[in-house]
């Protein structure tokens, strides 16, 4: 009896939830036919150049300054949703040709230029209109009557769009943190791809303030040793990846990680907090991490050959790393013994392999 009354409770829960959906997806309807008529503006190339700009641009880059090269910037972003939207959007199918083969993050990017009125008028009403295409296409040739999760997500959009419009002072609507609710793991990779960039982006600029007064023969050295860990990080993305998804998602992580360490440590150094050990220290961590080593490459050797050729890959890329970081280390910290640097690139090293997946 009380299994039935479960089964009922559940039942009811998911009906209402259905009920609530339904509802939902009739005030999005109502919402979008009153902004039907509307136009989303179209984008005519200037010039070849320009042309070939706005195949290989990326909103979402210059909607939120994520390129390493490139600033906010709401007009190029525009232009380049716009002309993106058209193309995957409008009345002519898609050629591939003008696509520029990236994931579409074009209605996101519109959807906040409007909303937020960056470098545009505030509309919302257009923001609706280019969130309602996807949702209920004008001529109904696809998507069905089936309402997937995208278009769930959309509908949610709408609505809230739909608020802020009756607000009297909207705050600014911002996709990829708290905007929506990302349904799509493309989507998610892009918010994800953003917010690393960024960091990246930061992190970089820091790293370049700390490295401008340096002398010449330093700054050669560190570029080498940043050569040398470009290569290993590479490589070490590979090892610890595990994932099934497209390799991207994972190494993106991995990457950030690693980078983050690096930087940090020049940053620390930077601050006159340098490391200090022993010649017999440093012969303890060579040691320990050889035998940590060697016991990895017997133990992946019998379960995944694969991945001992990897570690053992990695593993060789780190030791041109560290000489070459022990090498700029020494001329930029000369006070620091080399066995202290070694030690401490021995015991990160360390660390690191005991925190790889095995599998």
């Amino acid at each position: 009896m009380r299994r039935i009354a479960v089964l009922a409770l559940v039942a009811a829960a998911a009906c209402a939830a259905a009920q609530k959906q339904t509802g939902a997806s009739a005030s999005a309807a109502q919402i979008c036919a009153s902004v039907e008529s509307l136009r989303v503006p179209s984008v005519t190339p200037e010039s070849p150049a320009d042309a070939k700009r706005l195949k290989n641009c990326a909103e979402d880059d210059l909607y939120y300054g994520a390129s390493p090269l490139q600033d906010v910037d709401s007009t190029a972003a525009r232009r380049c949703a716009l002309y993106d939207w058209n193309v995957r959007h409008g009345p002519v199918p898609v050629n591939s040709d003008d696509s520029n083969g990236n994931y579409d993050f074009s209605t996101q990017t519109l959807v906040m230029i409007f909303a937020n009125g960056d470098g545009v008028p505030r509309d919302l009403d257009l923001a609706m209109r280019i969130a309602c295409k996807e949702v209920f296409p004008l001529d109904n040739s696809d998507n069905g009557d089936s309402e997937n999760d995208y278009q769930s997500e959309l509908i949610q959009v709408i609505l809230k769009l739909a608020k802020m419009k009756s607000a009297a002072s909207p705050a600014r609507f911002d996709y990829c943190n708290g905007g929506a609710r990302l349904s799509d793991w493309p989507e998610k990779l892009v918010c994800e791809s953003i917010d690393t960039r960024l960091a990246r982006k930061k992190r970089e600029s820091h790293l370049a303030e700390l490295v401008a007064p340096w002398t010449e023969e330093q700054k050669d050295a560190f570029t080498r040793a940043r050569a040398a860990f470009n290569q290993f990080e590479e490589i070490e993305e590979r090892t610890e990846n595990t994932c099934s998804v497209p390799v991207v998602i994972c190494t993106m992580d991995i990457d950030d990680r690693l980078e983050t360490d690096f930087a940090s440590a020049i940053d620390r150094f930077e601050q006159g907090k340098l490391p200090a050990s022993t010649h017999g220290q440093y012969g303890d961590a060579k040691y320990a991490l050889n035998a940590f080593y060697q016991q990895l490459l017997s133990q992946t050797f019998q379960s995944n050959r694969g991945q001992m050729m990897r570690i053992r890959d990695a593993e060789r890329a780190w030791q041109v790393y560290r000489d070459a970081y022990v090498e700029f280390a020494k001329l930029r910290w000369p006070s620091v013994s080399g066995d202290s640097w070694l030690t401490l690139l021995n015991n990160e090293r360390m660390k690191q392999l005991r925190n790889l997946p095995l599998h």
